[in-house]
């Protein structure tokens, strides 16, 4: 059996499965996100808004810093609104996911020390061997 082959077999049977459930899971937490994003600069937009309502009653009794005071406000919503459409902007890009072929199939792991190993096993390990392995990790 070839390794391209085996590697074939993992990718059609392993990693496209993982990257559907992957991908379903990656857009329902990006529609929560986008839901959360919507919510939140909505509500703070509209504080604002509310602020303004205020000042504009101050404007109209003839307080002109009040004025000022608008015009930085809607500043300051122009650029909640700027950041709003980035934000969702880099969920979309979160959701474009690919699928990529496995590069290693094995990793050995080896946890137990030279002595836990020959007590367990009764034969101890090649150095030479285990130091190639690591190597591959």
């Amino acid at each position: 059996m070839s390794n391209e082959s085996v590697v074939e077999w993992s990718f059609t049977n392993v990693t496209l499965s993982q990257f559907e459930e992957t991908q379903k899971h990656v857009i329902a937490d990006s529609e929560r996100r986008k839901e959360y994003l919507e919510t939140a600069f909505t509500r703070v937009i509209m504080d604002i808004q509310i602020q303004i309502q205020e000042l504009q009653g101050k404007v109209l009794l003839g307080d002109y810093k009040a004025q000022e005071k608008i015009l930085k406000k809607q500043e300051r919503i122009n650029e909640l609104i700027k950041k709003k459409v980035i934000r969702l902007a880099n969920l979309e890009l979160m959701t474009q996911l690919s699928p990529k072929a496995p590069e290693v199939l094995v990793a050995p792991y080896c946890s137990i020390n030279t002595v836990e190993y020959q007590n367990e096993y009764g034969m101890s390990r090649d150095d030479e061997v285990e130091a190639m392995l690591w190597m591959y990790q």
